[in-house]
Order: structure tokens, then C-alpha cells, then sequence
């Protein structure tokens, strides 16, 4: 038997489970597979709440937002982890094709699935705004007598710019009740290749109006 503590949305839950192990695969513990545990100190509730209120707002005021609203006590930088994680979980999920579209042409209303493109310019920090920050955090921490959080090794380089251009690809019918968007940092040629892989997925061959 082996114990973990994860943290919930109902609070912090120690699971007690059974621990398998065999030659063929490995360790392998079903009650963390059943309750979505996997390899992750948060439950997937809290890991949801945390990529939803990240959608509008800074990591540091999502945090913020996240204790106030719902009990959840995560520093912005831990909250910054989690929705990196998720977000390199659903970009691999893409890739491979095991994440399944939620609908297809066929579930459209008249069979009627329209396409688009467009793009959105994005903030990005720059490596001044980068060093700036680090200055004032340094001062900060100095004056306080706190030692460093910084993660151990060269740190993330700043953007060149401060915008970057993001391609956006759009598959939705006429009342907008499915709709189906995608991302892209890439060119015009990786948008191409974006709109094309979603294409197959919403099986836009099958839709009678494109």
C-alpha cells in the first residue's frame, strides 16, 4: 500500500492504494488512472480550474481569483506549471490523434460546416521587460531577506518583439452550436497544415455544404 496527497477542490485528499507491479508493464495503480492522478499532485478538477481562469487574466491574478473564489491555495507560478502542462498534454494529444474532435460534420445542423482563418496579435515579454522584472524582484528579495525561488538553470530568453502574430483555425456550422478552434504560433504554411489536419478530423468531405 502507498499513500499520496493530492490537492482537490474539496481540499487536500490522501489516497491510500494498491500499489502493481509486473515484468510486462511495470508499476501500474489503477485507482490513480480511475480518479485522474496519474502523475499529477492535482486532481483534474483543480487542473481544469486552473486553465479556465488563465484564459483571461495573469497567472498571478488567476491565483489570486482561484484563492478567493474557490478555496485554492496556488502561487501564480505553480498555476503557470500546471496550465504549461496541460497545454503540452493536449498539444501531444493533437499530434497523435488520440483527443477526438467533440463533434463532426455529420452532427451539424443541415450538415453545413464552415471554415475560416485569421490572426491575432499577441503580447510577448521581451528580454528588457524580462530583465527589468528580475531587477526589481531582486531588490525585492534583498530588502526582505527572502532567498530565490528561481528554478535551477538558464532561464527562458525573452521574445524578440513585443507582439507576435498567432494564426487561429475555425470549423463551426451555422448556429455556432458546435464550433471547433485551433492555435498556431507558426506561418501561414503551418496554418495551412493546422486547417487541413482539422479538416480530416471534423470529416469536412462528408459535410454537403463547406
Amino acid at each position: 500500500m502507498q499513500s499520496t496527497t493530492h490537492l482537490t477542490v474539496n481540499g487536500r485528499l490522501t489516497v491510500r492504494r494498491t500499489v502493481y507491479w509486473s515484468p510486462q508493464t511495470g508499476t501500474v495503480i489503477p485507482i490513480d488512472q480511475w480518479l485522474g492522478l496519474t502523475e499529477h499532485r492535482f486532481s483534474p478538477g483543480v487542473r481544469e480550474r486552473c486553465c479556465r481562469e488563465a484564459l483571461h487574466c495573469p497567472f498571478g491574478v488567476a491565483s489570486a481569483n482561484l484563492q478567493r473564489t474557490a478555496q485554492l491555495s496556488l502561487e501564480g507560478r505553480t498555476l503557470r506549471e500546471i496550465v504549461e502542462d496541460q497545454g503540452r498534454a493536449v498539444e501531444a494529444a493533437q499530434q497523435s490523434g488520440t483527443l477526438r474532435p467533440a463533434f463532426t460534420a455529420a452532427d451539424c445542423k443541415d450538415q453545413t460546416l464552415i471554415g475560416g482563418a485569421d490572426g491575432v496579435m499577441v503580447p510577448q515579454v521581451t528580454q528588457t521587460q524580462k530583465d527589468q522584472r528580475r531587477a526589481t524582484e531582486a531588490a525585492q528579495r534583498l530588502a526582505q531577506g527572502r532567498s530565490s525561488t528561481a528554478a535551477v538553470g538558464r532561464p527562458k530568453p525573452g521574445s524578440e518583439g513585443p507582439f507576435h502574430e498567432f494564426k487561429l483555425v475555425a470549423f463551426y456550422d451555422l448556429d455556432k452550436t458546435h464550433c471547433q478552434v485551433v492555435a498556431t504560433a507558426g506561418d501561414h504554411t503551418e496554418a495551412g497544415r493546422l486547417m487541413r489536419r482539422e479538416a480530416r478530423r471534423l470529416h469536412l468531405a462528408q459535410a454537403k455544404v463547406q
